[in-house]
């Protein structure tokens, strides 16, 4: 429907209507769209699929570890009261916080998102999010995800996190 939407978007939000322009290149004919919200339920079942991708990442992490830890320590696991522990735990959190952060930045979508034509956005230009922002997102998301009813509660279905960080996230049209 929309083939050039990765191309030049702009954000026009007004107190009762948003939309978005979406012009292609040197093309001056511009295609305006009024912006479909995310769905909760579409946003649970990216988190789904994205937690299936987090685990297979987790566990090459793991095996990484193992790994490593066997090499410098002799040992077969990194257990609680190696020296090691806490600096693998701090490596999985960045590496599970990269990967959001990468795609984020990268598409404005985890693969997940992809599956259900979801995008995070920013509220002002509707380009992808800053490392600032994914970060944010990042940090809130437990919040987020611990009070995922105000998503009901609101006419643009924007969780805590998205609203604290300036992002939204948005739902694609057919075909893009």
């Amino acid at each position: 429907m929309l083939p050039f939407i990765d191309d030049y978007m702009h954000y026009y939000h007004h107190e009762s209507l948003s939309r978005i322009t979406i012009t292609n290149g040197n093309n001056r004919q511009a295609m305006t769209q009024a912006i479909q919200y995310s769905p909760i339920w579409r946003r649970f079942a990216a988190i789904i699929y994205d937690t299936l991708l987090i685990a297979a990442v987790s566990m090459g992490y793991g095996a990484i570890g193992v790994a490593l830890s066997q090499w410098l320590s002799g040992a077969e696991s990194v257990g609680t009261t190696s020296p090691l522990h806490l600096l693998f735990q701090l490596g999985w959190l960045v590496v599970v916080v990269g990967f959001f952060c990468f795609f984020w930045m990268k598409a404005g979508q985890t693969l997940g998102m992809r599956a259900w034509r979801l995008k995070i956005v920013k509220e002002e230009t509707v380009d992808t999010p800053s490392l600032q922002q994914c970060l944010g997102r990042c940090v809130l998301a437990p919040i987020g995800l611990t009070s995922f009813f105000i998503g009901f509660l609101r006419n643009d279905k924007q969780c805590i996190h998205d609203i604290f960080t300036k992002t939204q996230v948005i739902l694609l049209p057919k075909g893009s």
